[in-house]
């Protein structure tokens, strides 16, 4: 560090501990902050660079020498943030005590010319108000942030190529952005994203898809890392409201898929979900799947031959737990609930038990790597033997790392 920085920081910091000034503050309970902004490379003073906080408090610019002054703050710690263009940027911690004056020196450093940057504000879908302390993280990569009170994130010192940005917080929409950094440049990717209730039974809960016109978990427990939704089209859901659910066209372009982490699919589970069929079942239609066809490796709810189907199977089909049940009435919304354990599965339709079964086989978790997928099943079989595509409306599919009790899965039903 240079001499000359070096001593004023020193004096500075000889201030601050010999105890700080009292004449700008206006009352105890309020307190200042002075300053200088200097370069790292040999202390200039940086005039007319841009001062600001966190928590975010009224900016201001440095004077001809580099210095500033903040009042009217509340007691409390802040990150006071300096930045001019062409200068770059710094920051400096600093603790503010009513009735006190603090004084900080903010070093600012150039950017690396090889190096960029990413920046956003994360914002709620319903209001546009900002989301404090969301995570943001460059998938794949060890960097990752919260949002600031005002909704900001940056990420600096980010070496050139693409890159995915997720961000995501309990009862909050996840969602992920893609975005290319090049050298001395800053890449700005906003975020948009909508509250949502959770599910009235939220004990378990690992992964929860309100399907009201986007494909998000906003269950916040991390078991789902990526989503595409395509060919979908927001509709009202079983309360009328607009847009809060989602219509599957019955084509093999409209579906939802999500990368999920391998525990999902172990047992104890429950997967609970709303339907509403908008055209006859076709002899063998896809529904909800963690399962390649027909490997008999995995989680799979279709309908065949007129009956709402749900399996877990294992080793080919050497092991398995399978339900067949007459299918829900057409152009109504229907609760389904599909329960897993080594002790066999149940299925419920409208809050009662339609039917249970044991395991035929040795009771075992699936080893599937398959995506999970609604409306659509990834299948190896020749066209004519593939489940077709779903035509029909879901909503709010739930699912659970346990068994739900019979009272647990009335209460999801109930929530009509």
């Amino acid at each position: 560090m240079p001499d000359m920085l070096r001593f004023l920081i020193m004096t500075l910091m000889a201030v601050v501990m010999a105890g700080c000034s009292d004449g700008t503050a206006p009352t105890p309970q309020t307190g200042s902050i002075t300053g200088t902004v200097v370069t790292e490379t040999d202390a200039i003073p940086v005039p007319s660079a841009v001062v600001s906080t966190t928590p975010p408090t009224s900016s201001v610019l440095t004077d001809a020498q580099g210095t500033f002054t903040m009042t009217d703050l509340q007691a409390g710690t802040y990150v006071v943030k300096a930045e001019k263009s062409g200068q770059g940027s710094g920051t400096s911690q600093v603790a503010v005590m009513g009735g006190k004056t603090t004084q900080c020196v903010v070093i600012v450093k150039k950017p690396d010319p090889t190096k960029g940057a990413i920046t956003g504000t994360v914002r709620s879908a319903a209001d546009n108000t900002p989301i404090a302390s969301a995570l943001v993280e460059l998938v794949n990569t060890p960097n990752n942030t919260l949002t600031a009170a005002d909704g900001t994130y940056a990420f600096s010192g980010v070496a050139p190529g693409a890159y995915d940005v997720r961000v995501s917080k309990d009862s909050l929409g996840s969602l992920v952005q893609s975005t290319t950094v090049t050298a001395g440049s800053t890449s700005v990717v906003d975020f948009s994203i909508r509250v949502a209730p959770l599910p009235p039974v939220t004990d378990g809960l690992v992964a929860y898809f309100p399907l009201d016109g986007r494909g998000d978990d906003i269950s916040g427990r991390g078991y789902v890392e990526d989503v595409t939704i395509r060919g979908v089209d927001p509709v009202a859901d079983r309360k009328g409201r607009a847009g809060s659910a989602s219509q599957f066209r019955g084509t093999n372009e409209s579906f939802l898929s999500a990368v999920v982490k391998q525990g999902l699919q172990d047992m104890p589970l429950t997967i609970s979900w709303w339907m509403r069929r908008t055209a006859p079942a076709t002899a063998l239609e896809s529904l909800i799947s963690k399962y390649l066809h027909p490997s008999g490796e995995g989680v799979v709810l279709v309908f065949e031959n007129g009956n709402l189907t749900a399996v877990y199977t294992t080793d080919t089909f050497a092991n398995y737990a399978r339900i067949d049940v007459p299918e829900p009435q057409m152009d109504s919304w229907n609760h389904c609930a599909f329960t897993c354990s080594t002790s066999g599965a149940q299925l419920f339709i409208n809050g009662e038990l339609a039917m249970s079964v044991p395991w035929l086989g040795i009771p075992s978790n699936s080893t599937t790597d398959e995506v999970l997928r609604f409306g659509l099943t990834n299948s190896v079989a020749s066209p004519g033997l593939r489940p077709d595509p779903y035509a029909g409306q879901l909503d709010d599919v739930a699912w659970y790392n346990r068994v739900l009790t019979p009272q647990e899965v009335q209460t999801l039903s109930n929530d009509r």
